[in-house]
């Protein structure tokens, strides 16, 4: 887990666009940009279990942040927030750098920083802005696996 559910909850709004900072997401939109984090919702009269896009949009980032499997996913998704290409697709012209601001100064008490590497944002410790790198563990998965060979 990288974030505080405080500092996630924070982030809401950058995430839905509900700020003036980033781009405005629907719910179908924001469903296409969760699910390839593992989800596999369908946008069908409404948001799943008819949440709300801000209530839908905290459940899917926590789950992200808990994932212990795969750590490099909320640094993926951090990532994504800031990228580029979504700002290009926004109906009104935004400046990524207020967005990136704003984010900075959420996930600054869980001690990290957007930061800029050549065109991309990246996701680094503040005290060094080296960027993170998630190296995947094999002992967390072992038991998993050694279970999954036995029951075959």
């Amino acid at each position: 887990m990288l974030l505080d559910p405080l500092s996630i909850d924070a982030l809401k709004d950058l995430i839905t666009g509900d700020s003036d900072s980033t781009p405005y997401y629907s719910g179908p939109k924001l469903i296409e940009w969760f699910n390839p984090y593992g989800f596999e919702d369908e946008y069908c009269r409404g948001l799943p279990e008819n949440d709300s896009r801000g209530s839908y949009t905290l459940k899917r980032v926590k789950k992200i942040n808990q994932d212990d499997q795969d750590d490099d996913k909320m640094k993926k998704f951090l990532e994504s927030i800031v990228d580029s290409r979504r700002y290009a697709q926004s109906e009104n012209p935004l400046d990524i750098s207020k967005a990136v601001e704003a984010i900075n100064s959420i996930i600054a008490i869980d001690g990290f920083k957007l930061a800029k590497f050549n065109y991309t944002y990246r996701l680094c410790n503040i005290d060094n802005s080296k960027e993170i790198k998630v190296n995947a563990v094999f002992e967390k998965i072992q038991a998993k696996i050694l279970e999954e060979i036995e029951s075959a």
